[in-house]
């Protein structure tokens, strides 16, 4: 066993593979990573994967972090083709066959941050024409004195991606907005649209963000002086009023 070369591994990998799945991922947490997040997953593939550093690069990821923008890139163009809406949204930029077109950079429409729907596609089987013959049947019931709810939210669950396809798309004024989907202009289609989008409950969110604040609230209320501090004083006596009276009631039943 004397004088025997210890063994030698030799790392096999194809890159390729590596962006592909990499751009796959990083497509399912933003469509538009910004620099720094490119080089952030390539630090993190080499941080998991010493053998896959480059020898004789200051960072050792430097190249994976280009090739992954060109992957990344590819990658987009793939979807777009297959008629991906969030996608296909920003074709018509300038390039090898559109030079007259607008910067590739420029205008870009992407998801603002916590839009977790930004653009979805039509469900299947269904088109712009159908859908908006199911917007027109709802401009009728909200026409009615006292519209379905249950009807009105259902078909604004159902024509939430012809919306945000005008939305996105063409960004309406205001007024055609109303003209068109006067149900959204509601209160209770407007926590349903952000759930829609953000897949958050605001209304929850927001009163258990009050509630948590409120200690605070009424202590800087209290700390007022002058004709400022007497009407929150008075307004916070009101509120006692009633919390008590609420607090009895409960206590009654």
């Amino acid at each position: 066993m004397a004088g025997r070369q210890p063994v030698q591994w030799r790392c096999v990998y194809n890159d390729s593979a590596i962006l592909e799945k990499l751009a796959e991922s990083m497509y399912s947490f933003k469509a538009y990573p910004l620099d720094d997040d490119f080089g952030v997953v390539a630090a993190a593939l080499i941080n998991k994967h010493p053998c896959l550093k480059e020898q004789g690069s200051p960072t050792g990821w430097y190249g994976w972090k280009n090739s992954l923008k060109f992957k990344m890139g590819n990658y987009r163009t793939k979807l777009r083709k297959a008629g991906c809406l969030d996608i296909a949204i920003n074709r018509g930029k300038r390039g090898k066959y559109f030079p007259e077109g607008e910067p590739a950079t420029k205008n870009i429409k992407r998801p603002k941050r916590s839009e977790a729907n930004f653009l979805p596609n039509f469900p299947e089987g269904q088109d712009e024409t159908s859908l908006e013959m199911d917007r027109e049947a709802l401009v009728e019931e909200m026409k009615k004195r006292q519209p379905n709810r249950t009807l009105v939210s259902q078909k604004m669950d159902q024509k939430f991606q012809l919306r945000r396809r005008e939305l996105v798309e063409t960004g309406p004024p205001v007024q055609k907005m109303v003209e068109r989907w006067q149900a959204l202009f509601t209160e209770s289609q407007v926590f349903d649209e952000f759930n829609r989008i953000a897949c958050k409950n605001l209304q929850r969110d927001f009163f258990e963000a009050l509630d948590h604040y409120t200690p605070r609230f009424i202590h800087i209320f209290k700390s007022k002086t002058g004709s400022v501090g007497r009407t929150l004083a008075e307004l916070l006596e009101q509120i006692s009023r009633v919390s008590h009276s609420r607090a009895h009631s409960h206590t009654v039943h």
